[in-house]
């Protein structure tokens, strides 16, 4: 890391590398990343000399050993400079994330952050994302729980006996060095770099094997057979590898719009609408070629097309092409010759898009007057706690409770019970009663995730509570078709 002055900017290298601009007050303006420091600044100043009236120093970062793209990313997001667009603000494609702890958690998220984790992707479509997070768990059996975990547990919990935790809190069971294999797989997986990874597992099953630890072996094969069964499935390709981004820009009422489609061959993986607000002195093509320099810090499609020529577009493609070992392009494409399908899916996000802009949200007051005319509710609900059951496979039932009051989620009054009964009825109903044990700032309406059978166990939990009136609500969703609902149940009960 070297400063430079204002007026020593004849010496600034003229090497491709990242800056940053700091103002008197030490704070970054701006940092920037180009294929020849000196040129760019001299460029800034002829294009945006505020920033330059501002600058009291220009500080050049250290690239040894270190990747461009992400030294450039991790200086925005530490940094937060003053007149960058900075994409850590939006909502991201959807990430996984292999956190920094001693027995790392696999997580799906849409915030990268300098936190130390290992990140991968993004993976698309974002529908299947849960599908992959799924799989992973059943197979490499990484902990979800949020504890301090150290090993120095007598016993696991019933994740471990239901095969989807290797239980890292009993050290006899897994430690350290066990589970950090697990993760060095995982890491391998999210990579696809399936080589190694095959390599790896059948490093492992041969030394089972001459250790005469045949079980071992045998899991690990399975392990195996079960990731290659996943490579083959034509609709499990999460990776994007062979995908093709399509970027498009647009400036109205002050900010800068910029959508990306991302596809393989005619089909539409992902879509998403980034918006900025304008800065004096950058157009759309600075912010596009700021977005697309921190879009793909983990990741690169085969091809990223773009409606026009952008700010260091070529060393980006051979950075990408160096990282990914493959030869990634990044074209100027001629807007009288794109794809049909393309051209619909940008439509259809910028419409989606705009649509969510005029649609107001709706007050508290608006809310509670719908329910009311809904459900044909006697009186206005203020209150309201939603009651839903999780187990697994059959097994391990808990009834969870959500509140919502006058427009705002209480989270602190958020409620969970485990239960011994066999089945999710049962569970259903116990977990009501026990709450109404409370007797306490009770509901005016209660909502059941679940269809009529739900209901008459929610209905028979509150048979013995009389006072006044108030209405249980169930509603199931159809089979393939979340974003909707089939059955809306409305009775009245006492309590």
């Amino acid at each position: 890391m070297r400063r430079f002055s204002l007026l020593d900017i004849e010496s600034l290298p003229e090497t491709a590398g990242a800056f940053c601009l700091i103002n008197r007050r030490k704070l970054t303006l701006f940092v920037g990343v180009t294929e020849n420091i000196r040129v760019e600044i001299l460029a800034l100043s002829a294009k945006s000399s505020f920033l330059l009236k501002e600058t009291r120093e220009i500080e050049t970062l250290d690239l040894r050993g270190k990747d461009l793209i992400k030294t450039y990313v991790e200086t925005i997001r530490t940094r937060k400079p003053l007149y960058n667009f900075n994409l850590n603000e939006q909502r991201h494609f959807p990430h996984l994330k292999i956190t920094n702890e001693k027995f790392p958690r696999l997580l799906v998220t849409r915030k990268i952050e300098n936190d130390g984790a290992n990140y991968f992707g993004a993976f698309l479509p974002e529908t299947s994302i849960r599908l992959l997070l799924d799989f992973l768990n059943r197979i490499f059996r990484l902990r979800s729980c949020e504890i301090k975990v150290d090993g120095d547990f007598s016993f696991p919990c019933t994740q471990f006996y239901e095969k989807r935790c290797v239980a890292p809190c009993v050290e006899s069971l897994c430690n350290v060095e066990n589970y950090t294999e697990i993760v060095r797989l995982i890491k391998l997986f999210l990579a696809n770099k399936r080589d190694d990874f095959e390599k790896l597992i059948i490093q492992k099953i041969e030394f089972a094997s001459e250790m005469l630890d045949f079980e071992t072996a045998g899991d690990w094969r399975n392990v195996l057979i079960n990731v290659k069964n996943l490579w083959s499935a034509k609709d499990w390709n999460f990776w994007l590898e062979d995908a093709v981004d399509s970027f498009e820009t647009e400036e109205k009422n002050g900010r800068v719009f910029i959508y990306i489609i991302s596809q393989r061959g005619r089909k539409i993986l992902g879509k998403r609408a980034f918006v900025f607000d304008k800065i004096a002195g950058f157009n759309q093509t600075d912010v596009l070629a700021q977005l697309i320099w921190q879009f793909y810090e983990f990741y690169a499609p085969k091809e990223i097309r773009v409606a026009a020529d952008f700010p260091n577009r070529k060393l980006l493609a051979e950075i990408l092409t160096r990282r990914e070992n493959r030869k990634i392009k990044i074209n100027v494409v001629n807007q009288n010759y794109k794809r049909i399908t393309t051209e619909r899916a940008f439509g259809r996000t910028k419409f989606e898009f705009d649509f969510r802009q005029i649609k107001p949200a709706k007050t508290a007051d608006e809310i509670k007057s719908e329910l009311q005319k809904e459900f044909r509710l006697n009186q206005t609900p203020i209150r309201i706690e939603a009651f839903d059951v999780a187990h697994i496979s059959g097994t391990d039932f808990v009834v969870a409770k959500s509140v919502w009051e006058n427009g705002k989620f209480l989270v602190k009054e958020y409620e969970f019970w485990f239960s011994a009964e066999e089945s999710e009825l049962e569970t259903l109903e116990k977990g009501i009663i026990e709450r109404f044990n409370a007797r306490s700032n009770l509901p005016d309406l209660i909502l059941i995730d679940g269809g009529k059978s739900h209901l008459k166990a929610a209905l028979k939990a509150v048979e013995d509570f009389e006072t006044r009136k108030f209405s249980i609500v169930s509603a199931v969703k159809p089979p393939q078709r979340h974003n909707e609902v089939r059955i809306l149940s409305r009775k009245t009960a006492r309590r």
